[in-house]
């Protein structure tokens, strides 16, 4: 039994090598309504029922002389042989596929109809459509061993649609043109628009459900990118009060270390005197505090109760902070004053 294929205008572009045909005969065949379309099998390179063997070595010689030899059968049925038949269509291609020769066949629609609608009917059946070759051939080799004859210097002369084939089944026709070219052509080419638009509608349905999925992720990372601001800035108002309290703090110990270092040098100072003079207490440098505080110590036998009490840091020339120089040169002439 036959294998199904299908059998559409794609196989009219059969491609062949080493062909005769000219191109523009070719076309003229494809755009004949006339014409049905069928692929079969010519031969391959193993023996037959009779020990007959068409080597790969011949295939170029069968491609090159079969192009335009006829396609056989017998009127109103299949034959057993090849007696009483004749030609309903001609090969049109021929092509060398691995170890075996494939062809395209024009089938005369008009002038056997009944014919080639009976090859139709049995294809569609899945009968089979054997076929075998009529060879002409300029010498044979024969082994001795198994018996098998190789023809050689080999020509194509006709194709043979019969009921006992020599290749049992391996060379039959396994495509058949459901339409003539014609109409063929135009359900493929309906077709393929069809496939096109599925594939437009498709692609669009597609970017119409992507773009929503977008719109939702961008009003999501909106959303995101505000409550990201507002904890931005809410974090930006924490840091700057944290900020403050570690100054704050800072200064509040270093306010306690400047009155550390009064108290433990014996110099008793009351609250007004740190509240009028702190600012330039916390500017000085450690050691600019330290050299204040034991040079007041030094000059504190000259100083009276009253005067130590309401006393206040003296006023410097200059800018900037006030360094152990500038105190230094106005506790000098504190002391001469004295």
């Amino acid at each position: 039994m036959n294998k199904s294929y299908k059998f559409d205008a794609n196989m009219v572009k059969y491609i062949v090598e080493d062909t005769t045909s000219d191109s523009s005969e070719f076309a003229a065949l494809n755009l004949n309504p006339t014409v049905r379309w069928a692929k079969f099998i010519l031969t391959d390179d193993e023996p037959n029922q009779n020990k007959v063997r068409i080597p790969e070595s011949e295939f170029s010689n069968l491609i090159k002389t079969g192009v335009f030899m006829p396609l056989k059968v017998a009127a109103g049925e299949i034959s057993e042989g090849h007696e009483n038949t004749f030609a309903i269509g001609v090969i049109t291609h021929l092509k060398k596929v691995k170890n075996k020769i494939e062809g395209l066949a024009a089938l005369w629609s008009k002038e056997r109809p009944e014919d080639v609608d009976m090859l139709k009917t049995k294809y569609d059946n899945r009968e089979p459509i054997d076929l075998s070759w009529e060879i002409e051939y300029a010498d044979s080799v024969t082994n001795e061993e198994t018996g098998i004859k190789d023809l050689l210097g080999t020509k194509l002369r006709a194709l043979t649609i019969v009921g006992i084939p020599a290749y049992a089944g391996r060379t039959a026709i396994t495509a058949f043109a459901s339409k003539t070219n014609q109409e063929d052509s135009k359900l493929e080419e309906l077709k393929k628009l069809q496939d096109e638009l599925a594939v437009a509608n498709g692609e669009k349905a597609s970017l119409i459900s992507k773009l929503a999925l977008l719109e939702e992720q961008a009003t999501a990372l909106t959303a995101e990118l505000a409550g990201a601001k507002t904890d931005a800035e809410e974090l930006e108002v924490l840091r700057a009060f944290k900020k403050e309290v570690e100054e704050l703090k800072a200064k509040l110990e270093k306010v306690a270390t400047i009155k550390d270092k009064f108290s433990e040098a014996g110099l008793n100072k009351g609250e007004d005197y740190f509240t009028d003079n702190i600012e330039k207490l916390l500017e000085m440098s450690e050691e600019t505090l330290d050299f204040m505080v034991q040079e007041l110590v030094a000059f504190s036998a000259t100083t009276t109760a009253e005067e130590e009490e309401h006393s206040s840091l003296p006023r410097i020339e200059g800018t900037g902070k006030v360094t152990i120089k500038d105190l230094a040169k106005f506790l000098r002439a504190e002391s001469q004053k004295k």
